[in-house]
């Protein structure tokens, strides 16, 4: 990747895109090429992590002994603040509720957070909260799937 903000290398498109003909304003070597860098960090974070995440609290949720859907993740909410409290991170998200986990009715949940770092804070978060409730995680085959 070095070699790429000294040496020239061809671009990787037949066409180029309005994102770097409009946009961009790195007019050093091979800026274009490196505008459209496959960025994994924030591919998982704000993608496939996020869904991963948010579906994670949606399952643990119903094992909390409340008597309905928001004071469950309300409870999960409070869980995730001292968790944060005791790791010594920021939280970032400082409160979540059923809409910031995909809305009421939706089957398909997907987190409605901007940050990635919310994401690994939600990971770390979701992994302590497992370890700390086992006998829990180990009785339901879709909670299995985070264990690992």
């Amino acid at each position: 990747m070095e070699k790429a903000y000294h040496e020239n290398i061809s671009v990787p498109w037949d066409r180029e895109g309005s994102f770097t003909r409009y946009l961009l304003v790195d007019g050093n070597y091979n800026g274009k090429s490196r505008f459209h860098l496959f960025d994994p960090w924030h591919c998982l974070h704000l993608g496939v992590g996020k869904s991963w995440a948010a579906s994670g609290i949606m399952l643990l949720q119903k094992y909390v002994a409340e008597s309905n859907v928001d004071k469950r993740i309300a409870v999960m909410c409070s869980e995730y603040r001292q968790f944060c409290k005791r790791a010594k991170i920021p939280p970032i998200l400082n409160k979540f509720d059923i809409h910031s986990l995909g809305g009421p009715g939706n089957v398909e949940r997907n987190g409605h957070w901007s940050k990635a770092a919310v994401t690994s804070n939600l990971m770390l978060f979701l992994e302590d909260y497992m370890e700390r409730n086992a006998e829990t995680v180990l009785r339901d085959r879709d909670l299995q799937v985070f264990v690992s």
